[in-house]
């Protein structure tokens, strides 16, 4: 059982700076072994690498993608290089834009124009489990639809549902068939990638106020953090009834694939837990360690904290500003 609470935060900001750390770099030498340049990228830009950590037999897999390319790789111990195994290009577009449409862009994005047709540009990546336990690789970015790839079948099929970019991907610890997105639509939805389902949508009357940047699952897999332009950062409870039973019936077939009516896809609106005290922009990066949250901000602010729901306020445990990034030995 959860046991945070919704809070409202009291307006404050000003939190003390903990500097008694020991910030000594240390002696630990890295070798390099190889590298690859995917010069097939039209703007030379790689957004995300995920390995496939959750299946022990895949776990020196890499997946990495950017602009409209997904490669799969796999670390080849014996002669300590990365060998690509599989890669794919999405060639599907969006129509052209009309010129009176203020279309939202990353930095280095071309434009789009009525006179030029929007391609898929990948901003995230994950792997998941399908049916018949296929590994699959899931990405999205720019045009708001996930990708999935089923690496045995070498087939592809796109989930529509978001109303915008989706920013990141996370696989549920404890199912990998369960596959969260966060977009610039304001919304995080869960997906069951073993039957293409949208299964739920959290968002709406105390959901994020802009775009979401990031979102994590606990180990536990009992609650999720989700951060944003609007400098919150939510907790969201993953053990509703509402939303299990949801799960439940979104493996079966039966459900999803008929033809009288949609699936009854879960809205949850009200999060456990929120607050705006830890930053003052936009958190673009949340995730858990343990039951504490590491949170990052878009001006260099880095904090560990942990949610104290019976104060309604939140348990410092360390801030880091101007956080200092050491060279390592190659």
């Amino acid at each position: 059982m959860v046991m945070l609470k919704s809070m409202e935060s009291d307006g404050s900001t000003d939190l003390p700076c903990v500097d008694n750390f020991d910030t000594t770099p240390c002696n630990i030498d890295f070798q390099l072994r190889d590298v690859k340049i995917e010069d097939n990228f039209d703007d030379k830009k790689i957004y995300s690498v995920r390995f496939c950590d959750f299946i022990p037999s895949m776990q020196h897999y890499c997946v990495s993608v950017g602009s409209n390319a997904v490669s799969v790789y796999k670390i080849n111990e014996e002669m300590q290089k990365l060998d690509l195994i599989q890669h794919y290009i999405d060639t599907d577009i969006n129509p052209p834009l009309p010129s009176s449409i203020n279309h939202p862009h990353r930095d280095g994005d071309v434009a789009a124009s009525k006179d030029k047709a929007e391609s898929e540009n990948f901003y995230t990546c994950t792997w998941a489990l399908g049916i018949q336990n296929h590994v699959l690789v899931v990405a999205a970015g720019k045009r708001g639809v996930l990708k999935v790839l089923n690496t045995i079948t070498m087939k592809a099929c796109g989930l529509v549902g978001h109303g915008d970019l989706i920013n990141e991907l996370r696989t549920s610890p404890i199912d990998p068939g369960l596959v969260f997105s966060a977009s610039k639509d304001r919304s995080v939805r869960l997906w069951n990638v073993r039957t293409m389902t949208c299964v739920a949508v959290f968002g709406g009357e105390r959901g994020h106020r802009d775009e979401v940047l990031s979102l994590d699952i606990h180990i536990l897999g009992n609650c999720m953090a989700s951060s944003g332009m609007d400098t919150s950062i939510k907790i969201w409870n993953l053990k509703d009834p509402n939303l299990l039973y949801a799960i439940q019936i979104s493996d079966d077939l039966s459900v999803v694939a008929s033809t009288d009516k949609s699936f009854p896809v879960e809205f949850l609106q009200f999060p456990l837990y929120s607050t705006t005290q830890l930053h003052t922009d936009y958190v673009d990066c949340v995730r858990w360690v343990g039951d504490c949250l590491l949170t990052k901000s878009t001006n260099n602010r880095i904090v560990l904290w942990a949610p104290d729901a019976q104060r309604h306020k939140v348990q410092l445990w360390r801030i880091f500003l101007g956080v200092r990034i050491f060279n390592c030995i190659m």
